[in-house]
């Protein structure tokens, strides 16, 4: 199986390498039960330097006054990722992740020219568009902040994914946006909610467009995250006027020594955005598999509706594995709910492959991503037919 390919589009210092540091400090410990991550080279075995860079600049984030700096224009770095399934001391590979990490600049730079870095993102099948949460919160707070900020920041991530949108003809892109530093947001507005930071989204023509390219039976997103957790840093603002009548935000940054505190920095929804896409890929990859039977060795049964839906089509397939999923993304969601919420400890203990690992990850992604979503009914931008 092809690795699944993320890119995260963001501006320089929003956070993307921050965001993926905190995300493999969550996800290398498994979830229970649930799944880890370990950072593997392109022939699959164990890459101890992406793992001790990762661990660095996620030690590095906690133990300095300061944020680190962004990454410098024309530097990369692409990681590689196994996602495992542990059944008590055996550990089965379910897929592979492959993550882009880059230089903001290189979004709205127009000297700058990265073949690379321009195919990695044409050939994405997840695209992670960052919002910095202050930033964000600095456009929602003065008036004065806020056109900057949508041409500034705002803009080359929505057009970069616009523009993958159109040359991905044939295939769906899991497309999502990340708030950073939503625990910044809850010290310096507590009283703003995720359904205004919504709102304030939606009413830019410029998101809207880019909704309408979407597939229909893509669902787009809006997830708050957050690297260091509650109560790390502290973070302290006020309002100003700049002497021309307009109103800016100052926002200042002091962070807590752990000493000092004994506050431990807690990533927060860091692993939400892979837990939602991954059952968007998969979706994805089963309807390639099904517009072609010669892949499948087998023929689809015949269907007494004139346009069955997707999920209908899957019921056909004769793969067990394809045709137990089919089934069950044919059910309601009350219902995948309430099943995948009382046989995941089952799945987990079922687990014995590849292919029951794959299963069981579909499966345990979904339950967070159905739970995230009833915590955070907001947090739909736009809401796919599957």
């Amino acid at each position: 199986m092809e690795p699944i390919r993320v890119i995260m589009l963001g501006p320089t210092q929003s956070g993307k390498t921050l965001f993926l540091s905190a995300m493999w400090q969550k996800l290398q410990w498994p979830l229970d039960p649930g799944f880890h991550l370990e950072t593997v080279t392109a022939d699959g075995y164990p890459d101890t330097t992406s793992r001790n860079k990762l661990d660095r600049i996620y030690n590095q984030l906690i133990s300095q006054q300061d944020f680190p700096p962004g990454t410098s224009l024309g530097s990369k770095a692409n990681y590689r990722f196994a996602c495992h399934v542990q059944v008590q001391q055996k550990s089965f590979k379910a897929c592979d992740f492959e993550y882009l990490d880059y230089a903001g600049g290189l979004l709205n730079s127009e000297s700058i020219q990265d073949e690379d870095f321009d195919a990695a993102v044409n050939e994405a099948d997840i695209l992670l568009g960052l919002l910095d949460g202050v930033n964000l919160l600095r456009a929602m707070s003065a008036d004065s902040d806020a056109q900057d900020w949508i041409s500034q920041e705002l803009a080359p991530v929505l057009v970069r994914t616009a523009a993958t949108l159109r040359k991905a003809k044939n295939r769906t892109l899991s497309i999502h946006f990340v708030i950073s530093k939503w625990d910044a947001i809850g010290q310096l507005a507590p009283h703003l909610t995720l359904e205004q930071f919504k709102k304030f989204l939606l009413d830019i023509p410029a998101v809207q467009a880019l909704l309408g390219l979407t597939d229909a039976n893509a669902t787009v997103r809006l997830i708050p995250v957050s690297a260091l957790g509650t109560g790390f840093a502290q973070m302290e603002s006020e309002t100003i006027d700049d002497g021309n009548g307009n109103r800016r935000l100052i926002v200042y940054t002091r962070k807590r020594h752990l000493p000092e505190s004994m506050v431990t920095p807690i990533p927060t929804n860091v692993e939400i955005p892979i837990a939602c896409c991954i059952p968007d890929v998969l979706t994805q990859r089963l309807a390639a598999l099904t517009t072609d039977k010669a892949q499948l060795g087998t023929k689809l049964e015949r269907l007494d509706s004139a346009q069955p839906s997707f999920a209908q089509r899957l019921k056909g397939i004769r793969v067990p594995v394809l045709r137990e999923l089919g089934n069950w993304l044919a059910r309601t969601e009350e219902q995948r709910r309430t099943e995948l919420v009382t046989t995941l400890r089952e799945r987990h203990r079922q687990v014995t492959d590849t292919e029951s690992a794959f299963q069981y990850l579909v499966q345990f992604c979904s339950a967070v991503r159905d739970s995230f979503e009833k915590e955070e009914p907001h947090s739909i931008l736009k809401r796919g037919r599957l």
